[in-house]
């Protein structure tokens, strides 16, 4: 009997796929009609299921929880296409992008709205040991002060993230004050907040950090949604790197040419040193100076 309603149920089904595809709008049952069908005719085969295995009839699930699950099914598939339909986004943009702000300018965005967070930034590692912030968004001025300034070895989400190079996943005010008392500190306003490392190979790039004014849990799925947001951001930082390495190997190649053009143009030796200053300045310092030492062990002396 329970082969039987699954089968039923399976022929209506194709039949209203049928009348969907061909348009037949007099064939396609009503949409409260589907659910009712469903929840009856999948209650009555579970309870058939049940009876064959020997056991107790279990409490029928109301028609009212029927939709209330179906609903939170429509809906979670609903942020998982949103969610994807971001990352696609993000991915496109993050190809155009050939520095480090603008990669954070592009993923900030669109995480902090994906997620309903407070704030977020991208951070890197400084050369002072410090964080360097390469953008935020929603963060005020004295934070992004604060998060300038703080070191690599404080006991910090962002700094314990990139250190490890595990996430930080804080979803209440207890579990701040438990993991980071200091953190109150810096960000008393954060309830609950999430610190992804940004990791390429083996290296840890930087962390992208996101905070929220209320407790927050993080299902599987926000967080697969944060990591492949992260896994995105890696790729676009090392790809601006190896952009701003060949843009400087290209312009160093340039100037090396304008100088040994420069070196060959004259026999004046005054003239080609006034020339290469020219070339050093704007494009390789702020100033430079050249000073022509003659050759003393011919009697001259330093000019």
């Amino acid at each position: 009997a329970a082969d039987a309603g699954e089968e039923y149920l399976a022929a209506l089904e194709e039949i209203e796929s049928y009348a969907r595809a061909a348009r037949l709008l007099t064939v396609e049952s009503p949409s409260q009609h589907l659910a009712f069908r469903r929840w009856y005719v999948g209650a009555l085969v579970d309870q058939l299921r049940r009876a064959g295995r020997g056991e107790a009839p279990a409490p029928a699930r109301s028609f009212e929880q029927y939709l209330l699950d179906a609903l939170d099914v429509v809906v979670s598939a609903q942020r998982t296409t949103e969610r994807a339909a971001r990352l696609q986004r993000v991915t496109a943009a993050l190809a155009e992008a050939t520095t480090p702000a603008q990669v954070a300018e592009v993923v900030l965005s669109e995480g902090v709205a994906a997620m309903g967070a407070g704030g977020g930034a991208l951070l890197v590692p400084g050369g002072d040991g410090r964080l360097a912030v390469q953008g935020s968004v929603g963060y005020d001025a004295e934070l992004v002060a604060h998060l300038v300034t703080e070191r690599l070895d404080e006991q910090l989400p962002a700094a314990d993230a990139l250190r490890r190079g595990t996430a930080v996943w804080l979803e209440s005010r207890q579990e701040r004050d438990l993991n980071y008392p200091a953190l109150s500190r810096v960000e008393p306003g954060a309830a609950a907040m999430c610190v992804l490392p940004l990791l390429f190979g083996h290296r840890v790039l930087g962390v992208l950090r996101f905070s929220f004014d209320h407790p927050r849990l993080f299902d599987r799925t926000e967080r697969a949604f944060v990591r492949g947001l992260a896994d995105q951001t890696a790729l676009a930082l090392e790809r601006a790197r190896l952009f701003a390495a060949e843009r400087q190997a290209r312009e160093r190649s340039a100037f090396l040419a304008a100088a040994t053009k420069n070196l060959a143009s004259s026999l004046d030796q005054s003239r080609i040193l006034a020339n290469l200053v020219d070339l050093l300045v704007p494009a390789h310092a702020d100033w430079a100076a050249a000073r022509l030492v003659e050759d003393s062990a011919a009697g001259g002396e330093p000019a």
